[in-house]
């Protein structure tokens, strides 16, 4: 359930970010309100006001509406194409080749050994056609129980989901919100890791620290913390603010049940991304300090001086913006 405002305040990215860049790139104005009154910003009439709000967490002013450059799709389908891959020094290479317009892999974040990283590469491309029948929307009606996301049963799960692909692959059509949105059918998902809730880890390291990938799966598996989600996905250079998250290199995402030892294994991860030169993904940060979001951000000062500007009072503030005290003079 995004929206466009949020879109641009995180400068989100996509299944396809490899070749088209972010969410932001994509944005040809906005008109934006804030203490100096309203302005119609542009890269070209003020590149620094706009480039502190691609990205900028909602920190320039509020974004009343939005010109976007869209591209024109074939048609209301998706067809994608599912593999089996054996493990994370087979799976960078596929993504690194592919040329799928959407390509990203799920990966078994409980897999071991000469299986560490194992997963499905999917590869999508849009058209026309017959619209299969859309599955109707789930909600979730009560918090499960603690043991449902317990190692066994991840493990196990994990396997089935790796299982459902043939050995040779296949090729499926779907309703393109299915394959863009799944989560937004199943209302209330939350709810499957309990009433304690949970974390999502997401990091970028850069194409030449891709082994730093292997030794976070290694501690990811090792825990026995990981979820059925776990995302790998190869970005591109493409990005849009001076705050924005992508980088080119490979993006990982793990959410954790918020129970005891995730946030140390959190943060030994973003550890692990600030050492080889990555950054995390502040749309889905509830954990890490102020010291590391600043040494992971080469372009904090421009966005914090444009900010100072925008909204000199403080009063778009937020609750992530203050704990990473952000606003907070250097």
């Amino acid at each position: 359930f995004a929206t466009v405002g949020g879109a641009i305040g995180n400068d989100v990215h996509g299944k396809n970010h490899h070749a088209a860049g972010s969410f932001g790139q994509h944005v040809l104005g906005v008109d934006l309100l804030n203490a100096n009154g309203a302005h119609h910003v542009t890269l070209d009439s003020d590149p620094d006001l706009f480039r502190a709000t691609m990205g900028g967490l909602g920190q320039t002013g509020i974004i009343a509406s939005a010109k976007l450059q869209l591209m024109r799709c074939k048609g209301d389908i998706v067809t994608l194409t599912e593999r089996r891959v054996r493990g994370l020094d087979e799976f960078l290479p596929l993504l690194d080749r592919s040329d799928a317009t959407y390509t990203v892999g799920w990966i078994d974040a409980t897999a071991t050994g000469d299986a560490l990283g194992l997963g499905i590469l999917e590869e999508a491309e849009t058209g026309a056609g017959l619209v299969p029948q859309a599955k109707p929307s789930k909600s979730v009606p009560f918090n499960a129980p603690g043991w449902a996301l317990s190692p066994p049963v991840v493990r196990l799960f994990n396997r089935a989901y790796y299982n459902r692909v043939p050995k040779c692959g296949r090729s499926v059509v779907k309703p393109i919100n299915d394959f863009f949105f799944p989560l937004d059918r199943i209302h209330d998902w939350n709810r499957l890791y309990g009433k304690t809730g949970f974390h999502q880890f997401q990091c970028v390291v850069p194409v030449a620290s891709a082994p730093v990938l292997h030794d976070m799966l290694k501690r990811i598996s090792a825990s026995g913390l990981a979820s059925p989600l776990a995302v790998l996905k190869r970005m591109g250079p493409g990005r849009a603010g001076h705050m924005s998250f992508p980088m080119e290199g490979y993006t990982l995402a793990v959410d954790f049940r918020n129970r005891g030892g995730a946030d140390n294994l959190i943060s030994v991860l973003e550890d692990i991304t600030a050492e080889a030169g990555g950054r995390i993904y502040l749309a889905k940060d509830a954990l890490t300090s102020r010291d590391k979001v600043r040494a992971m951000s080469p372009e904090y000062h421009d966005w914090a001086t444009e900010v100072a500007k925008a909204d000199p009072k403080g009063a778009l503030i937020t609750d992530l913006v203050r704990r990473l005290g952000l606003r907070n003079a250097a």
